[in-house]
């Protein structure tokens, strides 16, 4: 993250140190979650830009999908060795950011005789979900 911190002005900045603070990357990365971005569409008229997209947070427990859009104004500065690019992300700002569903995992319980044992009469298996849940 410190890296893509040269690409944007005090407001992306900004906006990386409130997530940050309520604890957004610590909640992601202590629960196994799996974040995906999916870009919609660009829309760059001059210098000011659109980003419209989704974001899926893959979870145990459930599979949340967001819409996104965000916006802001394209600068162009001198490359260096940290922006490559030579562009600054300035004035950024999230317009959107809500769910679009939040699809709960159900945990299976399975109920039947063992493949590994005649003795039993019956057992209970949970899946690696259930199991992963208790």
């Amino acid at each position: 993250m410190s890296r893509a911190m040269y690409f944007v002005d005090e407001t992306g900045v900004g906006q990386y140190n409130n997530l940050k603070e309520k604890g957004y990357f610590n909640s992601i990365l202590s629960s196994s979650s799996v974040l995906s971005i999916q870009t919609d569409s660009i829309i760059l008229v001059q210098n000011r830009f659109r980003y419209y997209g989704k974001q899926k947070i893959d979870r145990r427990s459930a599979t949340i999908t967001r819409s996104i859009i965000t916006e802001g104004e394209l600068i162009d500065i001198p490359r260096s060795e940290n922006n490559s690019h030579g562009v600054l992300i300035t004035n950024w700002k999230t317009i959107e950011n809500k769910d679009l569903s939040n699809v709960s995992k159900k945990h299976l319980l399975r109920i039947g005789k063992p493949p590994f044992s005649k003795n039993l009469k019956m057992s209970f298996f949970l899946t690696w979900q259930g199991l992963m849940a208790i």
